[in-house]
């Protein structure tokens, strides 16, 4: 009788949606006072980390929990107790929420060291962080190297096309003819002749006239050739 074999697969972690539910039912005191102490104290430990890192664990998995099935103003709670710890209000607001992502990251793979999932959560985005919680990898990925073209793409490409500065001032040139034309015209239009926005037309027209032919006094002949139409 034949047989088949299957690949060995890694049993499967708890949901952490449960983990994190049971580290919030495992806190004593749920009260406002209560969240109030769980923030102070952890914002205190994050100041000296090196000393406390199991406490600090154990303080984000539960603003981990509590964040996500504490009673309404849970969170509020817990950031004015980080802001008792000497945080700003806004600073507080961002701790929390990193507080949070370490605790996910310890409750999905309690494996994984204190200090190095906070410096991790420091240092990547949500999208990374989502990462570390499916799979305990706190190793940032390698950006993949863009292709190097081949010899016969850069072929196929030719020489490269001359600069088009001449050209985007040539149209530059026409362009603001054309405006100048498209100025006199609409300065017939009203019953009124707009005498001060001529006046401005000539002083600014003087300028330009003034600067360009100081240009063409100091500037060397171009090349001849033929100039396109």
């Amino acid at each position: 009788m034949a047989t088949t074999t299957r690949k060995a697969t890694a049993p499967k972690a708890p949901k952490i949606e449960e983990a994190m539910l049971a580290h919030y039912e495992a806190i004593a005191d749920t009260s406002n006072e209560g969240m109030y102490a769980i923030g102070l104290e952890a914002g205190t430990i994050d100041h000296m980390l090196d000393a406390s890192p199991l406490a600090y664990a154990t303080k984000c998995k539960e603003i981990a929990g509590a964040c996500l099935y504490g009673a309404r103003g849970t969170q509020a709670q817990i950031i004015k107790g980080i802001e008792g710890a000497g945080f700003s209000k806004a600073s507080a607001k961002q701790a929390v929420v990193r507080f949070g992502h370490v605790g996910r990251i310890l409750i999905a793979q309690p494996t994984l060291d204190a200090l190095a999932v906070r410096t991790f959560v420091n240092n990547n985005t949500v999208a990374e962080i989502e990462r570390a919680i499916n799979t305990g990898d706190l190793t940032k990925p390698k950006a993949k190297p863009k292709a190097k073209p081949d010899a016969k793409s850069e072929a196929k490409r030719g020489v490269a096309k001359a600069s088009t500065k001449d050209i985007t001032l040539r149209a530059q040139v026409i362009a603001t003819t054309q405006a100048n034309a498209k100025c006199i015209t609409m300065s017939k239009v009203p019953t009124a002749i707009p005498v001060e926005e001529l006046k401005m037309l000539i002083v600014s027209l003087e300028a330009t006239l003034k600067a360009a032919q100081g240009m063409l006094a100091v500037a060397n002949p171009a090349k001849e050739g033929k100039v396109a139409a």
